[in-house]
């Protein structure tokens, strides 16, 4: 990820590899996840503004104050059926 200054949109730079046509969410958590650590290690979703989760809402079609900060594949919409996925996006609200 990249930010030209604090104030600026985050460019969100991905190469996803070995997805096995079985891509789900993606998201950033919490905390940083540890080799020697489970996923659960991480937290939940990057939420730091609160945002309560709306159910309604499909991956992609609301709009990034919607969802939470770490609810990226919710602001950008899934990768189902894929393989290999590469590329990037601009997120407003991402510091």
């Amino acid at each position: 990820m990249t930010q030209r200054d604090p104030f600026a949109s985050t460019q969100v730079k991905f190469d996803l590899e070995g997805l096995n046509n079985n891509s789900g969410g993606y998201h950033i958590h919490d905390y940083p996840l540890q080799l020697s650590e489970s996923c659960g290690a991480t937290g939940g979703h990057y939420n730091p503004t609160g945002v309560t989760i709306n159910t309604s809402l499909g991956a992609g079609v609301g709009s990034h104050d919607q969802y939470e900060l770490g609810d990226l594949s919710g602001k950008h919409g899934l990768y189902r059926g894929l393989t290999y996925v590469r590329g990037s996006t601009w997120d407003h609200h991402l510091p």
